[in-house]
């Protein structure tokens, strides 16, 4: 078993469970004095340019991507659920704070020299010490990301699938459980027929969605089997995060199917429709702007009302304009009025909230 393995297996022997990015500090963005906070959900909600600068600053970190200017990332990762101050020296690049939470942090540096790409990607171990991450260690970090296009679907399927098919060399693997258990029976045959499985796992991936022809119906819960199939087996990588574009045709289905598929997943949602905020905790929402992300919190004022109705409908501080009605029915009803107009609810950022509710009746 070789050293970083080794590592991983000796986390969850100890029962540390998956980190998380605590902080996100980017050279164009925000400020590096400002680092933007993230919690296991997190919702932005407002401007498409603030989010591009977050989403493309995750996919230089996770998917290597081409960036052209001269860039810094640096992702500060916390161990929520440990309370132990004690560090076994096998995990040297991780630390504890003041109150025996362990961190690691990430930093990649892009620079652009004599027309090439230059990449660095370190770990920031303690007294300012910096130790490449190795390519071992990337492959346990994974990106999935999904919007409208089923393309995206597609990929996050083939990666997943890629990673099951890297474990058919295990004697306890089998090809045919792992087909009954994703709905994928029709290639039982197919699967134990092909050589080199594992080790061409990601070329028969590519086949198997090829020859699946996912629709948008059947791609989402076959992503949900194939979460749940790996993570029963302790197949899915070290440390997972899902990027969800906007827009959102069911949020309820990211929330419970796709999230209870997958609880050490830590999910950035992104929506310019502030509707999408009374899903969310007030302290999971932040309102971008081109150059940073606001954290929303309570009015500072002692009028308990107000602090109640921005509770149960955070949409009021993100929204471009608000419309009170006095009933659900009625926000319902207004709302495909204004589509008849030729008004875009979604687009124009306008938010319909019913007084009749407890939380709203008072304003």
């Amino acid at each position: 078993m070789d050293y970083f393995n080794y590592k991983i297996f000796s986390l969850k022997k100890h029962g540390i469970p998956n980190m998380l990015i605590e902080k996100l500090r980017i050279s164009n963005f925000a400020g590096q004095k400002t680092p933007l906070a993230l919690d296991k959900e997190t919702l932005f909600c407002g401007h498409s340019i603030g989010w591009q600068v977050i989403k493309n600053s995750l996919l230089q970190i996770f998917e290597k991507c081409t960036e052209q200017n001269d860039l810094t990332i640096c992702a500060d990762f916390v161990f929520p659920e440990t309370d132990s101050p004690e560090i076994p020296e096998l995990f040297h690049h991780l630390k504890a704070d003041e109150n025996g939470k362990l961190h690691c942090s990430l930093e990649l540096t892009i620079r652009k020299e004599a027309n090439r790409i230059q990449r660095e990607f370190n770990w920031l171990l303690p007294h300012g010490v910096k130790r490449p991450v190795k390519i071992q260690e990337q492959t346990e970090f994974v990106l999935l990301y999904l919007s409208a296009d089923i393309c995206s679907w597609e990929t996050a399927v083939r990666k997943i699938i890629s990673r099951i098919l890297s474990a058919a060399g295990d004697p306890d693997f089998s090809i045919a459980e792992f087909c009954e258990e994703t709905g994928l029976e029709n290639f039982a045959q197919f699967l134990t027929a092909s050589e080199n499985l594992a080790a061409s796992a990601e070329e028969y991936a590519r086949q198997l969605v090829e020859l699946q022809r996912l629709t948008t119906e059947n791609i989402q819960t076959l992503l949900v089997k194939l979460l749940a199939f790996a993570g029963k087996r302790d197949l899915l990588p070290w440390y997972i995060l899902l990027l969800a574009d906007d827009p959102f045709s069911d949020p309820e289905f990211f929330r419970q199917e796709l999230l209870n598929s997958l609880p050490s997943v830590q999910t950035l949602f992104f929506s310019k429709n502030a509707n999408l905020c009374r899903y969310f905790p007030l302290t999971q929402i932040r309102r971008l702007t081109p150059d940073s992300a606001i954290q929303l919190s309570l009015p500072e004022t002692e009028i308990n009302y107000i602090k109640e109705a921005v509770n149960s409908f955070p949409e009021l501080l993100t929204a471009s304009m608000i419309i009170l009605t006095s009933s659900v029915s009625e926000s319902i009803i207004l709302e495909k009025f204004a589509r008849l107009s030729g008004i875009d609810p979604v687009r124009e950022n306008i938010v319909f909230v019913p007084l009749a509710s407890d939380a709203a009746a008072s304003l």
